[in-house]
């Protein structure tokens, strides 16, 4: 009677264990990309870069210094002067915005704080 008791608990900690692992497999994985692009304009539909964060720790000090800087450098080249932009004057505008949505996008207080428009 025991060893029976003993088998059953046995197979339902196996098949609970079953359980947790099909339910962890289809849990949404953690987005660790951000597209960047403009806000508006001509380059809004033909401009974008892919940056991503798995390799950093968005809660440290480093993690959001360099990520800053990756999303800073995306912005520089998805706003880089274009043939199809009007003038030269639109860049300040076009990396605010790319600046700005990146950010809104990523919602890290941190790396945000180091943007100064």
């Amino acid at each position: 009677m025991i060893s029976s008791t003993l088998r059953i608990a046995a197979v339902m900690a196996g098949a609970s264990a079953l359980c947790l692992a099909a339910m962890a497999a289809v849990a949404q994985p953690k987005v660790e990309e951000i597209v960047v692009h403009p806000a508006s304009g001509p380059l809004a539909v033909t401009q974008h870069k892919t940056v991503s964060y798995r390799d950093l720790d968005l809660n440290s000090p480093d993690g959001q210094k360099t990520m800053y800087r990756r999303l800073k450098a995306a912005s520089q080249q998805v706003c880089s002067p274009q043939p199809d932009m009007k003038t030269k004057s639109d860049y300040p505008q076009c990396y605010d915005g790319a600046m700005s949505g990146a950010l809104a996008d990523l919602g890290n207080s941190g790396v945000s704080a180091l943007y100064k428009k």
